[in-house]
């Protein structure tokens, strides 16, 4: 797992907790989980009828939270540095003479 996240989750509670998971929301699917929507959603109802389900999945909430807020490209940053490079370039284009001599 990665360094950055090894302070936020407890490795050895959520491979634990990976091995518990099918019999939790086994009753709760009746068909293959295919994607990591389908588990959040089983999940969310599992824990919806039960408190101790939540507890006992904590290091898997986490693991789901995290998953969800991490980006799919870095598309956002390479914009932002596109955005800069046509900036620069109009701000160099547009300099007069007395500008380039101060």
């Amino acid at each position: 797992m990665n360094e950055i996240y090894s302070k936020d989750i407890d490795v050895r509670k959520l491979l634990n907790q990976l091995e518990l998971l099918p019999n939790i929301i086994l009753p709760a699917s009746h068909d293959k989980v295919a994607t990591v929507r389908q588990l959040a959603q089983l999940l969310d109802d599992v824990q919806a009828n039960s408190r101790t389900t939540k507890v006992l999945m904590s290091e898997v909430n986490k693991l789901l939270q995290i998953y969800y807020t991490l980006p799919l490209s870095s598309a956002t940053a390479e914009r932002t540095f596109s955005a800069m490079r046509r900036l620069k370039n109009y701000m160099r284009a547009t300099m007069t003479q007395k500008r380039l001599t101060i």
